[in-house]
């Protein structure tokens, strides 16, 4: 760890220096390619991982969504991806989501990932909810009845709720 922590200092030094600063360098990359920017520190950092780059993205001030274990169900749940993303193909996928949920939305990605993940656990405690409360009126019920039922909140859903809330306008996804 200790030489990882060398190695990324200076990572961050040699590319402030190419760019006049490390901010000047995160502000240049294009914010529509998150994952372009992830795999950049793949190449020439040391020990970070997509969870780490996306944390250290997000606090450095670079809008960064979080791909955390609800967020990944809930990319599941909307049928972006079959499985928690670790493909090339996958991180496109979600990258082209958050792009359009970002527009359409006009909230920033980490808030976007954000009301991803609370909604993902906020359906998951509801579905445990009624779990409990069917199987105290039916012992035969098992935990593969768990899975969401009753009605689908899609994140355009609550993105266009969050966004009339604070007078934000929403616009159409090309």
């Amino acid at each position: 760890k200790v030489q990882a922590t060398i190695a990324n200092a200076n990572f961050v030094i040699e590319t402030a220096a190419q760019h006049g600063s490390f901010g000047k360098f995160l502000a240049s990359w294009p914010a529509h390619d998150q994952i372009g920017l992830m795999e950049h520190f793949k190449k020439h950092a040391s020990h970070l991982g997509p969870s780490a780059t996306a944390y250290f993205l997000r606090f450095n001030g670079w809008d960064a969504f979080i791909l955390s274990p609800d967020v990944a169900r809930a990319l599941i749940r909307e049928k972006i991806v079959g499985k928690a993303p670790t493909s090339k193909a996958d991180m496109k996928a979600v990258q082209a989501a958050f792009n359009a949920w970002t527009t359409e939305s006009g909230l920033p990605r980490r808030d976007v990932s954000r009301i991803l993940g609370h909604e993902q656990g906020r359906l998951e405690r509801q579905s445990r909810s009624e779990l409990v409360q069917r199987s105290s009126k039916d012992p035969t019920i098992r935990l593969k009845d768990t899975h969401i039922r009753g009605q689908r909140y899609s994140p355009i859903h609550w993105f266009k709720e969050l966004s009339n809330a604070q007078g934000i306008e929403n616009r159409k996804v090309l």
